[in-house]
C-alpha cells in the first residue's frame, strides 16, 4: 500500500497577535496608596468631629431646649442698636429691662419660617404684659427684602407686629454664643436668660418659655 504524505502547514509566529499587558508601575501604585489612606484619614476625622459635635448637642439639649447661657447678661449685655426692615432701628439700649423673646435666624431657612406665626400667636397673647420679640436675621447680606419676605411668608395668618431687624455684623450672634438657625433666646425683666430653643418647637412649648419669662 502506499502511504500518501500530507504536508502540515506550519503557522507562523507573529509577535504583534499577543496582547501585551502593560506592567503596573510601582511608584504610581504607592502613589494611590498614600492618596487612598489620607482620604481615609481625612474622612475618619471629619467622622470624629462631626460625632462630638453631635454628642455636644445632645449633652446641652433638651426636648429642643439646651441650658442658658449664664455669663451672658441678655439685653442688658447689647448696648448697640440694630437696623429693622422698615428703615428704622431698634435700640436694646432703649428697652433693657422688658422680658424680651429674640429669634435668631436667616431668610434662606426655609423649614424655619413656621416659627414666625407662633411667635405672633405668642406676641399677641402677651405683649400687654410687657412682652417684646425681635426677630434678627444674622446673615442679611442682601438687606432687608428676604428678611421681609420670610415674614410674609410665615405670617400663616397671623397679624406679625413684632420687631423685625438685620444683625449686620453677626455682633449679637457672637455675643449671645448662637451657632445654629432657628435659635430662642428667653430673657426676662432682670436680663438673665431663663431658656434658649433650637430648631423647630411646639407653641405649647414657646408659651410655656414666655411665660416663664415673664415671672
Amino acid at each position: 500500500m502506499s502511504k500518501k504524505k500530507h504536508n502540515l502547514r506550519q503557522s507562523s509566529y507573529d509577535p504583534s497577535m499577543e496582547t501585551v499587558m502593560p506592567m503596573e508601575n510601582p511608584v504610581s501604585s504607592k502613589n494611590n496608596l498614600q492618596v487612598l489612606f489620607l482620604a481615609l484619614g481625612i474622612g475618619i476625622v471629619l467622622i470624629l468631629i462631626l460625632a462630638n459635635r453631635l454628642l455636644d448637642l445632645k449633652n446641652n439639649t433638651s426636648n429642643g431646649s439646651v441650658k442658658a447661657v449664664s455669663t451672658i447678661q441678655g439685653v442688658g449685655g447689647i448696648t448697640w442698636s440694630v437696623p429693622t426692615i422698615d428703615g428704622g432701628t431698634y435700640d436694646f439700649a432703649e428697652h433693657k429691662g422688658k422680658p424680651t423673646v429674640l429669634f435668631l435666624s436667616s431668610s434662606w431657612c426655609k423649614e424655619c419660617r413656621g416659627e414666625v406665626a407662633k411667635l405672633a400667636r405668642v406676641y399677641n397673647t402677651y405683649k400687654n404684659k410687657g412682652l417684646e420679640i425681635v426677630a434678627l436675621d444674622i446673615y442679611p447680606q442682601e438687606g432687608p427684602e428676604p428678611w421681609r419676605q420670610f415674614k410674609d411668608d410665615g405670617a400663616g395668618g397671623e397679624t406679625v407686629n413684632y420687631v423685625w431687624a438685620m444683625d449686620t455684623n453677626n455682633q449679637i450672634a457672637r455675643l449671645l454664643n448662637v451657632q445654629y438657625l432657628d435659635t430662642k433666646i428667653f430673657i426676662n425683666s432682670q436680663g438673665k436668660e431663663v431658656a434658649r430653643t433650637l430648631g423647630i418647637r411646639p407653641y405649647e412649648e414657646i408659651e410655656a418659655h414666655v411665660k416663664e419669662t415673664l415671672q
